[in-house]
């Protein structure tokens, strides 16, 4: 149930910020960063990140 949620929010959030699995998240965060600092698009590409994270974790954990 978890890792269906987090999968759907990672999905919508992924839409909303136009990453496709071409993207290279830390570059694209590194480019909004310098653009602005204080954009919301950097927190909310820090936020897709983490769950990236925390996605990857909870399958690896589920598999290991």
């Amino acid at each position: 149930m978890w890792l269906r949620a987090l999968t759907d929010v990672r999905l919508a959030l992924g839409l909303r910020l136009s990453i496709t699995d071409d993207t290279d998240l830390e570059t694209e965060i590194d480019n909004a960063v310098l653009h602005d600092p204080t954009s919301t698009r950097v927190g909310q590409l820090s936020v897709y990140a983490y769950l990236t994270y925390l996605q990857e974790s909870l399958v690896g954990a589920l598999l290991g």
